[in-house]
């Protein structure tokens, strides 16, 4: 095709990949939690989203569409009630990509492996998919990181995944390898515990691995090219800051889904509502993070179109209920 022709169709086809695969995972979602036939209404809120959109819009060759991608993998795989190991397996692996992508990630990660401790206090039959998470995030970060940046073991770099942050989830996956202890998996007295104390030796570490990163990932950054760059991004920008017409647009979606998921969380027992609940989580802590960052938005408005729909679904079964 020559290069100029080349680096268009690249431009332009590379983000409608990146849109499809994202629209794919979103209906794979919403089959699997509200029905086949809500799966198209759901991938359509991805084209239709005032904020995901443009971050997979043609001609625009970017990172961001990538970490939605990996960010519904991630939530995808831990839906996966059947198979507990390999669900956490695939997550972890998910969310080392998108940490070697970005460090803008590891709120949710955080968020993913605070759930999944959550569940393993209540149910100790969880601790397969917790261990398989945190090793599958640990081994895969080091190694992504150690191909890409092979100093990254050795520094302390605060805005990528560093010394400090793979010492952390280190730490993580081996205390998770030492819940195996039978005593824990009889009382959650214990487990509780156990868990409180892995924390605060993570905490205490990364705080002397990486003092500077406390201050947040940016903390390095001149002041003057903060005021000067980072302030004047928009995406960037906390979504309170861009606008009563941003804030509905945006806000409002992710407030829906939500709203769609916490009512479906209610409705439904078993696996199912354990479904809807790691939806909920997730949902909501990405929604909290666009307080901070709004482009985190686009994952967050990903996350929340299987609650969306099934907000839709009750309502509408509602108005055919209607005399």
């Amino acid at each position: 095709f020559g290069q100029p022709t080349a680096e268009m169709i690249v431009a332009t086809g590379v983000p409608l990949i990146v849109m499809g695969i994202a629209m794919l995972i979103v209906g794979a979602i919403a089959a699997r939690l509200v029905g086949k036939a809500w799966a198209p209404v759901a991938a359509a809120s991805i084209p239709f989203s005032a904020i995901t959109y443009p971050q997979m819009l043609p001609l625009r060759i970017d990172h961001h569409g990538w970490q939605v991608v990996l960010a519904l993998t991630m939530l995808w795989s831990l839906l996966d009630e059947t198979r507990k190991r390999r669900s956490g397996a695939i997550a972890g692996i998910a969310t080392a990509f998108w940490l070697n992508i970005s460090i803008e990630g590891l709120p949710i990660a955080t968020c993913a492996a605070l759930l999944l401790g959550a569940r393993w206090l209540f149910d100790a039959r969880e601790l397969p998919r917790l261990q398989a998470y945190l090793w599958a995030l640990t081994l895969g970060s080091f190694a992504l990181n150690t191909a890409t940046m092979p100093n990254a073991w050795l520094v302390a770099e605060c805005d990528r995944v560093s010394q400090p942050y793979l010492l952390v989830f280190g730490i993580a996956s081996l205390t998770a390898a030492a819940a195996s202890w039978p005593k824990l998996a009889t009382d959650w007295r214990w487990r509780l515990g156990f868990a409180g104390a892995a924390g605060a030796v993570a905490g205490a570490t990364f705080a002397l691995a990486g003092p500077a990163c406390l201050n947040g990932p940016f903390a390095a950054l001149d002041p003057l090219t903060t005021a000067m760059w980072l302030d004047r991004v928009g995406e960037s920008l906390p979504l309170y800051k861009r606008g009563v017409g941003s804030f509905i647009a945006i806000g409002g979606f992710a407030l829906l889904g939500c709203v769609g998921a916490a009512l479906a969380s209610r409705s439904h027992r078993g696996e199912e509502r354990m479904r809807w609940i790691t939806v909920l989580a997730l949902a909501l802590a990405s929604s909290a993070l666009m307080l901070v960052m709004s482009r985190s938005g686009a994952v967050s408005l990903s996350f929340a179109a299987a609650g969306a729909v099934s907000l839709g679904a009750m309502l509408l079964q509602r108005a055919r209920a209607i005399d």
